[in-house]
Formats: C-alpha cells, sequence, structure tokens
C-alpha cells in the first residue's frame, strides 16, 4: 500500500477546510460550507461527491452521494433510493 503524504490544506477564515491535497497535489478532496457554517457538499479522494441537506434547526436530515455514475438518497439510517446512469 503506497504511503499518502498530505501536502496542503487550504481553510477559511473561519478555519473550516476548504481543501486538501496529497501526493503531490494529484489526489485532493474538498469541503464547502452553507452560511450556517454546516458542511454543504464535500468531495472525496475517490472522487465521490456527498451533498449534505439540513432543515432550520441546522440538523442534517438527508445526504445525496454520487460516485462512478451512482447517485444514493439517503435519509437518517435510510437508503431511500439509487439511481444508476446508463
Amino acid at each position: 500500500m503506497a504511503k499518502i503524504t498530505r501536502l496542503a490544506s487550504l481553510t477559511t477564515p473561519r478555519t473550516k477546510k476548504t481543501s486538501m491535497s496529497y501526493d503531490g497535489g494529484i489526489t485532493t478532496q474538498q469541503w464547502a460550507y452553507d452560511d450556517a457554517h454546516n458542511v454543504r457538499y464535500r468531495v472525496t479522494v475517490n472522487n465521490e461527491t456527498q451533498i449534505f441537506y439540513y432543515d432550520i434547526r441546522n440538523h442534517r436530515y438527508a445526504n445525496l452521494v454520487e460516485q462512478f455514475g451512482t447517485t444514493t438518497l439517503l435519509t437518517g439510517a435510510i437508503l431511500v433510493t439509487t439511481l444508476s446512469a446508463g
């Protein structure tokens, strides 16, 4: 297994992490935040996109995961649906 070395990490003025680069900048992951400082979405090192949804009290109630042409919607611990592109 190859050793992953963290090279760079960028943060917002409120010290929220926005991106991290590994292996000479070839592999990255990213985060974005809403106005209430909740994670709005993240892109993982495997190029998986996770989008998070919050209610008016800032409690996460669902997230959407997109990876390799498959979209999965989760609410709480319940799998709602999985869609495949094609």
